[in-house]
């Protein structure tokens, strides 16, 4: 989704100065306008300076529907892993390197069954952390299908 930005009313400086635009999550900014109206404009050694933010972590919740990362790197929060055996919940990651982090404890997040039933993918990173006492089961399987190829060493192996 792109955005062209028109820049208009009174925005009287002398010296420098910095206008600030926060683009709202999702949104390119594909073009920008300076609109005098009737009257007139001076701009002397105009910059640009772009950053990129990083995206929001999505919070994963019953009632909702599947989750899909964009390009970025994105991030996943989940508090009880029972969400996912909803029908119409799902975690899939895009490009980028895509993390789905625990944040409650006690809980078992089996990858296997996960992926068979269609409820993950895509996701590199799997941050068990919580509050404690969660438990990952893993197979070969799940790492080469999740993971890829020189994701943190370059090295030609799968990594996840």
């Amino acid at each position: 989704m792109g955005l062209i930005m028109r820049l208009g009313g009174v925005y009287e400086t002398r010296g420098d100065s910095d206008i600030t635009i926060d683009m709202p999550a999702g949104v390119t900014l594909t073009r920008f306008e300076f609109d005098a109206g009737t009257d007139w404009i001076v701009m002397d050694n105009l910059r640009l300076k772009m950053t990129t933010l990083a995206p929001p972590s999505l919070n994963v919740v019953a009632g909702s529907s599947a989750y899909y990362g964009d390009a970025s790197d994105n991030t996943f929060t989940l508090k009880d892993v029972s969400v996912l055996s909803s029908a119409s919940i799902a975690v899939h990651g895009n490009s980028g390197i895509d993390t789905l982090k625990l944040t409650g404890a006690g809980q078992t997040l089996d990858v296997s069954t996960l992926t068979a039933a269609g409820k993950l993918s895509g996701v590199e990173v799997l941050d068990i952390t919580g509050t404690g006492n969660n438990t990952l089961k893993l197979s070969l399987g799940d790492v080469l299908e999740l993971g890829g190829k020189d994701l943190f060493r370059t090295n030609s192996d799968v990594q996840m």
